[in-house]
């Protein structure tokens, strides 16, 4: 039971970090994606981070990252971090669920070798449906493609299983 609950608690605990993230990096970029951000002054960015912050919504789960030193990155860092940030996700939910999958679902014989084919065939999908953006120009491609890894930035192989397991558990109690 103490699995299940240190799993559950990471794994929130790395998806809204993963999300808050992405939403701060999304409004830096925004932010930055000015022609002349990098002939400013601190000064002059520091205003614009201002007018940019009074004009965001924040909420609860949007708080944005007043760090000042933060203005000096140019819009060329935040569109790296915005790849480094799901790359480092997918690998943190990888290595969590290689750990800790086959304990949980120790029943269901889930081995690690399960769990690398499922992301191995998930990345293949995600590369198939870029390759066909690529190609065919459809931004259709490119949001399935998205919209497959962001199954890896979280831990939807345990959800499955678990689903798996609820269902499986209540089909055996009704027969």
């Amino acid at each position: 039971m103490k699995t299940w609950v240190f799993f559950i608690t990471l794994s929130l605990l790395i998806g809204f970090g993963n999300e808050w993230a992405k939403l701060n990096i999304n409004f830096f970029s925004d932010l930055t994606s000015r022609e002349d951000w990098d002939e400013w002054n601190f000064s002059q960015k520091y205003a614009a981070f201002q007018r940019h912050v009074e004009l965001t919504d924040e909420a609860y789960y949007f708080q944005i990252v007043k760090w000042e030193f933060l203005l000096v990155w140019n819009n060329e860092r935040w569109s790296i971090l915005k790849w480094i940030i799901p790359i480092s996700t997918t690998v943190i939910f990888f290595i969590l669920e290689i750990v800790f999958l086959p304990k949980l679902f120790y029943s269901m014989k889930i081995s690690r070798s399960h769990i690398r084919y499922y992301y191995g065939l998930i990345l293949l999908l995600v590369g198939v449906f870029f390759i066909f953006f690529k190609w065919f120009s459809m931004v259709e491609f490119l949001n399935i493609s998205r919209k497959l890894w962001v199954l890896l930035q979280g831990p939807s192989l345990f959800i499955i299983l678990w689903m798996y397991q609820l269902i499986h558990k209540n089909e055996l109690s009704n027969h």
